[in-house]
């Protein structure tokens, strides 16, 4: 039986995680087709067909005919039609599309470019990278304070779309050269969504060729 959703990405990129790890954690079989960045593949008039910015990840539903880019409103999309993850009221919707926002704001340019600076994807001045690794820091102590006392990000009793958005940062701090140590709340919040039923790592779910569901 084919897949209904089929994810565009490659095994690097942290926003195609968030999207491949919500789709398991909702027990949403996919297919994945590997789009090879390094070739200019993600430019291709195919792919931008798809996928109208040229980026990863791009999510394919068969069922309804769509194609959707931009992780963080897949995610909501995702949470939307299959009803998990997606906030009990419309103020913790509210606030977890806050949270993402902040997520953009505070977490992604401190730790994406300090890991795609660790790897060598891309060459910045050292005070760059300073500063990159500076905001990092801050951002993940601010996510510690924010989770003092709560279970989830939007402190309901279920984790919502924000707290996968947001987890697909912080799963890379290592990564990026910054650590979790002494952010106990921070490093709690990663373990409950570990151990969530159907979650994955990024090497299991985003393998670095194309493959379908199994």
């Amino acid at each position: 039986m084919t897949a209904r959703f089929e994810l565009h990405g490659i095994f690097l990129s942290g926003p195609a995680y968030k999207v491949g790890l919500l789709l398991s954690l909702c027990g949403e079989a996919f297919d994945y087709v590997h789009v090879a960045l390094m070739t200019g593949a993600h430019k291709s008039p195919a792919y931008l067909e798809r996928n109208r910015f040229g980026v990863v990840p791009t999510l394919i539903d068969r069922e309804a005919g769509t194609q959707m880019a931009q992780s963080s409103a897949i995610l909501e999309e995702i949470a939307l039609l299959t009803g998990k993850f997606y906030g009990g009221s419309p103020a913790e919707r509210r606030a977890a599309r806050e949270w993402v926002l902040w997520g953009w704001d505070r977490l992604a340019k401190g730790i994406y470019r300090s890991r795609a600076a660790k790897f060598g994807f891309v060459k910045y001045p050292p005070e760059v990278v300073d500063h990159y690794r500076s905001e990092g820091e801050a951002g993940l102590k601010a996510l510690d304070f924010f989770l003092k006392g709560r279970e989830w990000i939007c402190d309901g009793a279920q984790p919502t779309f924000a707290d996968i958005d947001l987890f697909g940062f912080a799963i890379y701090a290592g990564e990026a050269g910054l650590s979790l140590d002494g952010l106990s709340h921070l490093q709690a919040w990663i373990k409950r969504i570990e151990a969530l039923p159907g979650y994955r790592s990024p090497g299991e779910l985003l393998p670095k060729e194309s493959r379908t569901a199994a």
